[in-house]
């Protein structure tokens, strides 16, 4: 198994539908679940639309290669981003990291953090360090 690595990003808003994130950004998220629904086996429903993006990239690269990655996709979208973040949207790019032998470790060279500063994005980083003992 070795490695794994992915980076997507989730937007939630309370005031716009996912077709209207999906419209000003011009991109297909790969899930969306709308304000109103059930919650998951509940009887309860969403208090704010979330819209899931995630590009196809290899699980094998690095999660600074990922990172890199979506924001080369998004940096032609920054105003777009600015304007959703004014409509009162939020947003998390949710990094996740697994690892099947304890091992590992994940480095954003100050580039990338630097790159990352400029976007209203919070950071989540998600470990999974499996060892065989």
């Amino acid at each position: 198994m070795g490695k794994k690595s992915y980076v997507s990003l989730r937007i939630d808003s309370s005031i716009l539908n996912s077709q209207e994130i999906s419209k000003r950004l011009n991109l297909v998220p790969e899930k969306v679940l709308e304000k109103g629904e059930y919650l998951y086996k509940s009887d309860k429903k969403r208090s704010e639309t979330t819209w899931l993006y995630k590009n196809d990239f290899s699980k094998e690269k690095s999660l600074d290669k990922h990172l890199e990655n979506i924001l080369n996709t998004l940096e032609e979208k920054k105003e777009e981003f600015i304007g959703l973040s004014n409509d009162g949207c939020s947003f998390e790019l949710f990094c996740f990291y697994s690892s099947d032998n304890g091992q590992g470790s994940v480095i954003f060279d100050n580039n990338l953090i630097k790159r990352l500063a400029t976007w209203p994005f919070d950071v989540v980083i998600d470990l999974y360090l499996h060892s065989s003992q």
